[in-house]
């Protein structure tokens, strides 16, 4: 049995080659939202770990005034 994309190469259609193109428009389209999302989300989990690390100077402050007093 033939698949379509095989017989179409077999005739000489231009089958494949519209595949590629086609392929190569949806990534176009998609990229953006992709490299967006992805942006979003490191910045959404850095958010964290500063919000964290500024919590870890503080406790460090604060034990280190217990330490003086």
């Amino acid at each position: 049995m033939v698949s379509i994309g095989s017989w179409a190469i077999l005739c000489g259609s231009d089958y494949a080659h519209q595949q590629t193109i086609n392929m190569k428009t949806i990534i176009k389209r998609l990229l953006p939202y992709l490299i967006t999302t992805a942006a979003l989300a490191f910045l959404a989990t850095s958010c964290n770990t500063i919000r964290g690390a500024g919590r870890d100077v503080e406790q460090t402050g604060n034990n280190i005034q217990k330490a003086t007093n």
